[in-house]
């Protein structure tokens, strides 16, 4: 399949606190994986915990793929470093109106809690949906207060037409 997501902008919750200097997060759907010659910070993004008087628990980013497509997996490079840390669970949901959700797949990154590294997970399920919704959490230890994503994809192929409860390909 191919990245449905391949320059997209997500929604982000309200209130949203991004900690880089870069605060687009176009830059997660660019294509660009960061390794260990290239600086996180200039191909990621790192998202606050701490909100004022406020803790979240979790990060959510919505993408719209534009129509009902056929929805194979997702990919995601997530990273940690200087007190960002990888997200200990991801949640993946699609919808085909934005406001009723399916989970299509939970995502325990291998390698969380290390203090340094750069980690690519694929997760690979079957959905069809127009909408993805990616649930980032937070690690609950103190000074766990940033996550690190670098990059996202949800691979996909086929877009559909649906006629009562039928989907067809287009």
């Amino acid at each position: 399949g191919t990245n449905l997501i391949a320059g997209k902008t997500a929604e982000e919750a309200e209130n949203t606190i991004i900690s880089s200097s870069n605060k687009d997060n176009a830059i997660l759907t660019d294509g660009e994986y960061a390794d260990s010659g290239s600086c996180t910070s200039g191909k990621g993004l790192y998202y606050q915990k701490v909100h004022g008087e406020t803790t979240w628990t979790t990060q959510t980013l919505i993408y719209d793929l534009g129509a009902l497509k056929t929805i194979e997996g997702v990919r995601m490079q997530l990273f940690a470093k200087w007190g960002v840390w990888v997200p200990p669970e991801v949640r993946v949901y699609v919808s085909d109106n934005k406001t009723d959700w399916d989970l299509a797949k939970t995502v325990v990154p291998e390698g969380v809690g290390i203090d340094t590294t750069i980690l690519t997970t694929r997760s690979d399920f079957g959905a069809i949906g127009r909408y993805v919704k990616f649930e980032f959490d937070f690690r609950t230890e103190s000074g766990s207060n940033m996550i690190g994503i670098s990059e996202l994809e949800v691979i996909g192929g086929d877009t559909f037409t649906v006629s009562g409860d039928i989907a067809y390909t287009a």
